[in-house]
């Protein structure tokens, strides 16, 4: 191992004008320590304790300024031959310095006086729930999974055990394990950090960094400032309260005198029989699907879903149902508790939550353990945590201004990134074009981000997160009986409230000006790279075209159209082929009904939305076999479809990487297999028996994960997608089966693929943003997330 005042340090720094960030990784390297007896064991799990604890600690810090991510981990490396301790950081970079002082700090601080006793209870319970859940899992692990397991643990000389194996050794250690052996091991872990620049002590393997040109990052002043954040001052964690419980029993219980919570019996279902997916509305009309599913034992999936999303902006500030929704994940405070104390209640139940807005909808997410966390008498369970959490974030959260700016910065700070990264801003160029500008299917820009006040995203998340406009999906290991109580004691207690503001469906967004359908962007690199796209208008997910007309909705006038409009007696044609059954499956005519009648696929709702996942698993395989196999154009070649769900319309996007002096040539492949397809080269049988195989094989899969059957089950009650019902589930593999090739051909044909409806852009790369083309001032501009609304699903 290298030494101070022995050893020369390893830094090694790396400058790019590319970088939006300082990225810096010190790496030490130790020996692997062969897991053979108890012994051996119990340190590897003080190990992993110490890496959570300074996780949890770390990421307090990681809130988007100085700091935007940090992490710290002690791994066996089979491929390395050691095990490697780990911190990696990415930073402002007019603010590395900071944020180096702040991280070393923190591990200086587990160095000298190591973990707390309640932080040591907090990772033994997560460890020992993991272990247990693990356990119960194991005969179900895929074998490639298995496998894995067992070259690493013979790669590094450690005894194999199954999971059930390590969770009784696992359960045995925790019995024993004191808070002195982990503190001493704690020291030894982060000397090569805490006690940088010391003579005589451990030095870090080597230092990496990499940051934007013109930082003034040197290798001396690297090593410096390490030297003086571990010289500065400490003092020991104070301990945080955490609480128990985010709601008291006294609070509770006035809430359920006060509410009275029940089920709306008129309205509440046990879905098809076989299917098992149960359907309630509480008097408050909070709409709630769950369906047991032990595929992940122990484990829960729960999503809140609420039509909004960013087409609701045009009632607001632009922004500011994104940006809100980031706040609510960047905050947490909530209940009387301040965010800090949430966060630590959520690792100690292992709850975990993602807050998200797309185009249509905004999003509550939580992966959670069904059982109990933390043993002893006055805690809750993983699953009535999630329904605590989901309870103050409806009604009692508390939107504070230092979560709106961290919301902001990580908008801004993707601003800056994307105009800079070649796909992103060539996407993102030929989706402004094509919509017209449309703020809300674009990145948040700038601009608008100065603009938005925590007023103006409260309002905007609050004026659709009422009891009427919220669904909850529930997937997992749990029992329903348990289940109905939480929703009826933590749902039901929420106050009723109405929707004021609700929505038309809207068609997706167009230009008047078709002048350019052909655009070009060259972004600044040292790298000269391309990439191409091309796009255009298609049907939704389930049928609806851009011209708002429902693609599901017969409509008997379409049919005496004159046959010369061409878009009118496609549409006729289509149209007639979903008249039917489909009224018939609305009613719930024969629940036993254990097969459908194909006969009659083309009347069923999920007719449109197969055959478009039919289409792009076709045309997936036709690209790679012309662009890449046969014509050697591009190791990557994609046909994407956005699938919008309420919004009438979608976009087709395909996507191809190449050489400069062979885009135009891919780009041209592409235009040419779409057209092909659609004329002298159409989808044959064996085309659609592929695609079919795997659509079934990649659904039955999926259907082994609780977020699945969440995604499945999302909107199941929302008027706003009336086309959605539990046959979604029920019959999915039937109608796969059933869809004929002219079919997909004629759906094909509802593709703006002809030469007035595409749309074409090239995106280059190059040291000289002048070469290459002639581009207006439009052509230059910087935008945050990457196509956003063209990358969907």
């Amino acid at each position: 191992s290298l030494v101070h005042g022995k050893d020369p340090c390893k830094t090694h720094l790396f400058e790019h004008e590319m970088m939006q960030s300082v990225s810096l990784h010190v790496f030490a390297k130790f020996p692997v320590v062969p897991i053979r007896t108890m012994y051996d064991y119990k340190e590897a799990l003080i190990k992993r304790i110490i890496m959570v604890a300074m996780q949890v600690r770390l990421n307090v810090h990681s809130r988007g300024d100085p700091i935007s991510m940090v992490e710290f981990t002690y791994l066996d490396s089979p491929r390395e031959a050691c095990a490697v301790c780990a911190l990696d950081m990415m930073a402002n970079p007019n603010n590395w310095e900071k944020a180096l002082m702040i991280v070393v700090k923190e591990l200086k601080k587990m160095s000298m006086y190591g973990l707390s006793n309640s932080e040591l209870q907090r990772c033994l319970s997560a460890l020992l729930s993991d272990s247990s859940q693990l356990a119960a899992q194991g005969d179900r692990m895929s074998n490639q999974d298995q496998l894995q397991f067992l070259m690493e643990n013979l790669a590094c000389g450690h005894t194999f055990m199954d999971p059930i194996q390590m969770q009784e050794a696992t359960v045995l250690i925790a019995n024993c394990l004191n808070l002195e052996d982990v503190n001493r091991v704690a020291a030894d872990m982060c000397k090569h950090l805490s006690e940088f620049g010391v003579e005589g002590s451990p030095m870090p393997s080597a230092v990496v960094a990499g940051s934007p040109t013109g930082t003034g990052i040197t290798k001396e002043r690297l090593e410096e400032v390490l030297t003086e954040a571990a010289a500065q001052p400490v003092e020991s964690m104070e301990d945080i309260q955490v609480p128990k419980s985010l709601i008291s029993d006294e609070k509770m219980a006035k809430m359920l005198e006060e509410h009275k919570p029940t089920f709306e019996a008129s309205k509440s279902t046990n879905g098809e029989e076989g299917l098992g997916i149960a359907q309630r509305e509480l008097q408050n009309g909070i709409k709630i699907n769950y369906k047991v599913s032990p595929a992940e034992s122990q484990r829960g999936y729960l999503r809140v879903t609420v039509p909004s999303g960013r087409i609701a902006e045009s009632n607001f500030k632009m922004g500011a149902m994104a940006v809100g929704a980031r706040t609510m994940q960047e905050g947490g405070a909530m209940q009387g508790w301040s965010r800090e104390q949430v966060e630590l209640f959520c690792v100690d139940h292992l709850l975990m939550a993602e807050i998200t807005c797309n185009e249509e909808f905004f999003f509550i997410d939580f992966v959670f353990p069904t059982s109990k966390v933390v043993d002893a008498p006055d805690e809750v369970t993983g699953m009535e945590g999630v329904f605590q959490v989901l309870h103050s974030l409806i009604h009692g959260f508390v939107w504070e201004e230092d979560a709106l700016e961290r919301a902001k910065q990580a908008f801004a700070q993707a601003s800056e990134q994307v105009g800079k990264n070649l796909e992103s801003a060539a996407a993102e160029h030929l989706l402004a074009t094509m919509s017209g500008n449309d703020a809300r299917f674009l990145s948040v820009q700038p601009e608008h981000l100065e603009k938005l006040t925590l007023e103006d995203v409260k309002q905007a998340v609050s004026t659709f997160l009422t009891t009427d406009n919220v669904e909850v999906s529930v997937a997992g290991d749990f029992s329903p009986q348990e289940l109905e109580t939480l929703a009826l004691k933590y749902l039901g207690t929420i106050p009723e409230s109405q929707l004021s503001l609700r929505h038309q469906p809207a068609k997706i967004p167009s230009t008047t000006d078709m002048s350019n359908r052909n655009l070009f962007l060259k972004i600044a690199d040292s790298d000269p790279r391309a990439v191409a796209y091309v796009a255009g208008p298609a049907p939704n997910r389930w049928g609806d075209m851009p011209d708002g007309s429902g693609g599901l909705q017969p409509d008997e006038n379409e049919a005496g159209k004159d046959a010369d409009d061409k878009e009118g007696s496609k549409r006729a044609r289509f149209m007639q082929s979903l008249k039917g059954l489909r009224d018939k499956l609305r009613d719930g005519v024969s629940q036993n009904q254990e097969m459908m009648d194909v006969s009659d696929y083309r009347n069923h709702p999920l007719f449109p939305c197969v055959t478009l996942q039919l289409l792009q698993e076709v045309l997936n395989r036709r690209l790679f076999s012309t662009v890449r196999e046969r014509k050697r154009l591009t190791y990557d070649a994609n046909f994407h479809l956005t699938s919008f769900e309420r919004l009438k319309g979608s976009w087709y996007l395909v996507t191809v990487t190449a050489k400069p002096e062979l885009a135009q040539k891919a780009l041209d492949a592409c235009k040419e297999t779409l057209l092909a397809a659609r004329s002298w080269d159409p989808i044959t049988r064996d085309n659609l028996r592929s695609a079919a195989y795997e659509l079934i094989s990649r659904h039955q899969g999926a259907l082994q994960t609780t977020r699945y059957y969440v995604e499945l089950m999302s909107g199941l009650q929302f008027d706003e997608i009336a086309n959605k019902d539990q046959t979604f589930l029920r019959d999915f593999v039937q109608i796969v089966q059933a869809v004929q090739v002219e079919d997909v051909q004629n759906m094909l044909s509802y593709l703006g693929a002809d030469e007035d409806e595409m749309w074409t852009c090239i995106g280059m790369s190059g040291a000289e943003p002048g070469e290459g083309g002639e581009m207006s001032d439009g052509d230059m501009h910087g935008h945050s997330l990457p196509g956003a609304s063209l990358s969907r699903r």
